[in-house]
């Protein structure tokens, strides 16, 4: 009767601590970096390497600078880099913009250092963990001059997905034999 309940106290602590849990992957942005001139895009898949079972947050750590463009009466058109998950091609499932850049003719350029939440209705498409990202500079307006564009420089990227993460059944293969052969050994002492 010991035996059991070692057995059966054995195995609830075991499955304690191989219960999913939520936990936080980050992945750089290294390939997205760079200087994007207005309605230029750079776009690749992001593999997290993980399945997950649920997300409950995506987020984007940025810096860089946003640099306002101006039309052909010399207004102001400023813009922002926006940060998209891609599904289809022009399909966007999720997406967060960085802070605008200034209307100010003394001062058109805006540094930023900011964490931005991707927003979506479902994160689906993510829980593989790969998704095709989407960094492009967007204007205001389409009103720029061609010698004016509005521009941004984006100096650093950092994706991150708090989600629970599906167990490995590789991992989980050898706690069922080390478990399996625990039990073996003891009922064989017990006899």
């Amino acid at each position: 009767m010991k035996i059991r309940c070692f057995c059966l106290v054995l195995l609830i602590v075991t499955c304690a601590f191989t219960t999913a849990h939520a936990d936080t992957y980050s992945r750089q942005l290294t390939g997205w970096l760079g200087t994007y001139y207005a309605n230029e895009y750079s776009e690749a898949p992001v593999d997290f390497g993980v399945h997950f079972s649920s997300i409950q947050s995506v987020s984007i750590s940025w810096s860089g600078t946003v640099t306002t463009g101006y039309d052909d009466f010399l207004l102001p058109v400023r813009g922002c880099f926006q940060s998209s998950f891609m599904v289809a091609p022009n399909t966007i499932m999720a997406n967060a913009s960085s802070p605008w850049s200034s209307q100010s003719y003394s001062f058109p350029t805006v540094s930023f250092d900011t964490q931005s939440t991707l927003n979506a209705n479902t994160w689906q498409f993510l829980l593989d963990g790969v998704a095709d990202l989407r960094m492009s500079y967007v204007p205001e307006n389409n009103g720029y001059t061609a010698n004016d564009r509005p521009w941004g420089n984006l100096t650093s990227a950092t994706l991150t997905v708090t989600g629970t993460v599906v167990p490995e059944p590789a991992s989980l293969l050898p706690m069922a034999v080390g478990l399996i052969s625990l039990a073996t050994t003891l009922g064989r002492r017990r006899r």
